[in-house]
């Protein structure tokens, strides 16, 4: 945003311009989560690989059971998947409601 946008135009435009950047951070630093965990993926798994190789067959597990495993995907730095799960809460209780008084209106 230039100096003249900013101090001229309409001041909505400042928020837009912040919206726009938020969200573009947001997918840098996603596809760079997802590059370091497949990274640490790649180096977890080949490490794994050569100590079993060399007959440390403790580390894959078969002398330890509670291993410490790779996690399955990369972590989730904004807290998304939370908010996904607490909308859907959120629309299972209103259906649930939704439920409720329907029924209690039908019995009367």
């Amino acid at each position: 945003m230039t100096s003249e946008e900013f101090w001229k135009d309409d001041p909505k435009l400042f928020s837009s311009y912040r919206k726009a950047y938020v969200e573009k951070t947001k997918r840098e630093y996603s596809l760079i989560n997802y590059s370091n965990w497949l990274q640490g993926l790649y180096i977890y798994d080949g490490f794994k690989k050569g100590l079993t190789d060399f007959g440390f067959s403790f580390i894959a597990g078969k002398q330890n059971p509670k291993r410490e495993t790779y996690p399955s995907e990369p972590y989730d730095l904004f807290g998304d998947k939370e908010n996904e799960q607490l909308k859907k809460k959120k629309i299972e209780q209103k259906k649930n409601q939704q439920n409720l008084v329907f029924w209690a209106t039908i019995k009367k």
